[in-house]
């Protein structure tokens, strides 16, 4: 039969495992588009290109979604384009966050001219407002797959709020150039994928005291 001491020890060290999983892993959403749909997400158009369900590249199974495209030569300053959007509170609550995803980027511009900006943001708008946030970590890199984290935590109760007359969350395409529509300068072309979207939320307080109830339980019966 264990001690007391020994029983608490062991409490407090289940507590500490229970606490840290539930913290850590409490409630993840998991978007990879293995259903062969876009699964509620809406495309968006980019330079009349629509974005579509992809097996052609993908970071995890099969699909992504993806769109490929003419970036004409006379663009000039930052342009923002929409790859796909959802309303937020289908996907997540006021406990999310971060936001991560696998992103490939290829990117051609073959005459040189000027890129100072190419990446994916978040576009988190509803009928109270906006707000463009860009990634805490990972950035596009050519002609491979990179994962890109978002910070929601400041966000999430405000697009998540069931009030709202609605709300969206979009995965936008931000590039800032300055070609300038200079004469004898060929287009570029960009490719987009978008794969295994991760949604990580902090757990409801009751599930972490049904996880701590469970384990006084437990070890009580070891007593």
């Amino acid at each position: 039969m264990n001690s007391k001491p020994q029983v608490r020890r062991s409490l407090i060290t289940a507590c500490t495992v229970l606490l840290g999983v539930s913290a850590a892993h409490g409630s993840t959403i998991v978007e990879s588009f293995e259903s062969g749909t876009l699964n509620g997400w809406n495309p968006g158009t980019i330079n009349g290109n629509t974005t579509t369900l992809s097996t052609d590249r993908a970071s995890d199974g099969s699909f992504s979604v993806a769109n490929a495209f003419t970036v004409p030569s006379t663009l000039s300053g930052w342009t923002v384009s929409t790859i796909i959007e959802i309303d937020p509170r289908s996907l997540m609550d006021a406990g999310a966050t971060t936001l991560s995803l696998d992103a490939y980027s290829n990117w051609a511009n073959s005459n040189g001219w000027g890129v100072y900006a190419n990446t994916i943001n978040l576009v988190l708008y509803n009928s109270n407002g906006w707000s463009t946030v860009g990634p805490t970590s990972g950035s596009l890199v050519n002609d491979a797959f990179s994962t890109l984290t978002w910070d929601l935590t400041p966000f999430a109760a405000a697009i998540t709020d069931p009030g709202l007359e609605w709300s969206a969350l979009g995965l936008v395409w931000h590039v800032g150039t300055w070609a300038g529509g200079e004469d004898g300068l060929d287009n570029g072309t960009q490719t987009l994928a978008i794969d295994n979207i991760v949604i990580t939320t902090v757990p409801e307080p009751s599930s972490v005291l049904g996880l701590l109830t469970g384990a006084l339980l437990v070890l009580r019966r070891r007593r």
